[in-house]
């Protein structure tokens, strides 16, 4: 029995330092004339996520004359107040938020208004500046869309791996089935 609880606690403890895999969502969103597609990856975090959890993103700006593909590595974010939050299945912004909220992805830099794609609660990044989501390809005038409310901005694609604390729990029962079998008594004969 004692064996039993080490072995659990040892179990439990280990599968709480897992984490969480990253979650890819799928962007598909019209904006005026134009549209912003393509993934935003996060860590994992569901609930209300900060700068941190966005892991990457490939995003194609099309503003109705011109295209331009944002991504990790030519660009720049930022996340600003408390208004982007994720499920398991749906990325989502709170455009009606009280904080001025901004999700802004930039290219190349933040401030060079040249390609960029940007939700936001307050006038940050221009438009009518309350719930707009903008976008800007190469230098252009761009293209927004008035919002309001919490949207989803993306969903999480299928996934059949299981998450590295799923696995771990699975494995603490298959293994303490094992010891419970192993340890118990058989009558005799």
């Amino acid at each position: 029995m004692r064996a039993t609880l080490i072995t659990l606690s040892f179990v439990l403890s280990a599968a709480g330092l897992c984490s969480a895999a990253d979650i890819t969502y799928n962007v598909n969103r019209t904006v005026g004339a134009g549209s912003v597609t393509g993934d935003i990856i996060t860590d994992g975090t569901l609930g209300v996520l900060g700068q941190a959890n966005i892991v990457n993103e490939t995003l194609l700006i099309n503003d109705g004359t011109s295209t331009f593909t944002i991504q990790g590595s030519n660009s720049q974010d930022a996340l600003l107040g408390a208004d982007l939050s994720a499920t398991a299945t749906q990325l989502s912004f709170n455009f009606s938020g009280s904080d001025t909220g901004v999700l802004l992805f930039q290219s190349p830099t933040i401030g060079s208004n040249q390609d960029f794609v940007c939700f936001q609660t307050g006038p940050d990044c221009g438009g009518t500046g309350a719930g707009d989501l903008l976008l800007v390809a190469n230098g252009s005038a761009g293209q927004f869309a008035a919002e309001a409310g919490t949207q989803v901005i993306g969903t999480a694609g299928t996934s059949s791996v299981p998450e590295p604390a799923t696995l771990a729990l699975l494995g603490a029962g298959i293994g303490l089935l094992g010891i419970r079998k192993a340890t118990k008594k058989r009558p005799k004969l």
